[in-house]
């Protein structure tokens, strides 16, 4: 074992012969379909990567990385014979001295290998082969050639099992509750305030919004040094958190085409804090227009935000987040679902939110940070009771 400042422990393997590789090997059995990966790094002329399907040193399969034909090799050794069933090149810039993540599935007589930069998407190489019928199980290591190669992090486990249907989408259930914002105000109607924006205003059957220069993730500043975080308004309505709903708002907002308006938004929320939410939200990123369902909670002493993108969004879109408490943990869940015409929706993942906790309900207008400001308009706000999400198929 050796040590450095990046990864700590990792193993270090000295092949000093090309024609003869070096083997470390794990112990215990495994699956026959399997993932197996680990982090890679090479010295000069090494070549070295991850072994699967592993009897003994005369049968196993490897995909490995090879600096010196600057490329991604999988080979099959049967019976002591190597056979080479693919080779990627790399780009010609790709730093084999430092760590990449070398990552094999195998299922059936399927091995795909992926190289990526520290388990991240956009991969340097996919390589999809077909594994000899001698090679059927065993195990898994890493081999080593030509020099010396490091490997750290690695990991074998069984394959997941492939859903081949669709999860079952939300039903609505009974209309409990709609506000159409017919010229009142939102406190008239059984809303309330976090941070109460004057510019919210209700004229003409909608709610309209200016997109607030302020946020909820973070803490975070601007260019300008100013925080811009934990400071948004949030209309907010009380909902039944032990039950099954669905919240439903449609929302025009102009974000344009060619404009940079980096982060404003429209959308709805459930939330139980400023560090503790699930938005879904017509949002301009860059030169993108999204509909991103994001959470942020707290994590590992700080703050972690994530999101998934839902279907395509128009200048009017709908949204939707559907809620039921999971039987076996009692977490709020959250399905979020977008429509262009209010008819057909496409329906995304889900967040989860801690059991224990009370989230409201809201609409938002917010995260302006440059770029001409738009307005959100809200048409109405619906909630639905007493829906079902279904099973998967076979549960």
């Amino acid at each position: 074992m050796r040590s450095d400042e990046d990864a700590r422990g990792f193993a270090r393997q000295q092949a000093n012969a090309c024609n003869k590789p070096r083997l470390m090997i794990a112990g215990g059995s495994l699956p026959a379909d399997v993932r197996v990966e680990a982090d890679i790094r090479l010295a000069a002329g090494a070549s070295g990567g991850v072994v699967v399907r592993y009897r003994d040193d005369r049968n196993y399969a490897v995909a490995r990385l090879d600096s010196r034909t600057r490329s991604v090799v999988v080979e099959a050794i049967v019976n002591g014979v190597r056979t080479q069933l693919a080779a990627q090149p790399l780009a010609a810039d790709f730093p084999f001295s430092v760590w990449h993540n070398v990552a094999v599935e195998v299922r059936g007589r399927t091995m795909t290998v992926e190289v990526t930069d520290a388990r991240l998407n956009d991969p340097y190489a996919v390589v999809t082969v077909t594994l000899p019928t001698a090679l059927s199980s065993g195990g898994a290591g890493v081999e080593a050639t030509c020099s010396r190669v490091d490997a750290d992090n690695f990991s074998a486990a069984a394959l997941y099992t492939p859903r081949t249907g669709r999860a079952p989408v939300p039903t609505l259930g009974s209309l409990s509750f709609t506000d159409e914002f017919n010229d009142s105000t939102p406190e008239n109607n059984g809303w309330a305030w976090i941070r109460r924006d004057p510019a919210a205003t209700e004229t003409g059957g909608f709610l309209r919004w200016p997109v607030q220069r302020a946020d909820l993730t973070g803490p975070e500043r601007n260019r300008e040094g100013q925080i811009v975080s934990n400071n948004a308004a949030i209309l907010y309505r009380d909902v039944p958190s032990d039950q099954n709903y669905v919240a439903e708002t449609k929302c025009t907002i102009d974000l344009g085409v060619n404009d940079i308006k980096n982060y404003q938004q429209c959308g709805i929320i459930a939330y139980e804090n400023d560090d503790l939410f699930a938005r879904l939200s017509h949002v301009a990123i860059w030169n993108t227009r999204q509909t991103e369902f994001g959470k942020e909670q707290p994590y590992a002493g700080g703050l972690s935000y994530g999101g998934m993108l839902i279907g395509p969004p128009a200048e009017t879109t709908w949204l939707r987040i559907a809620h039921r408490v999971d039987p076996d943990n009692g977490e709020h869940e959250y399905r979020a679902g977008t429509s262009r015409d209010g008819t057909s929706w496409i329906w995304g993942g889900v967040w989860t939110l801690p059991a224990g906790t009370d989230p409201d309900i809201g609409l938002i207008s917010h995260a302006w940070q440059e770029g001409p400001q738009a307005t959100s308009q809200f048409d109405y706000f619906k909630l639905y009771t007493g829906g079902t999400w279904g099973n998967w198929p076979g549960e």
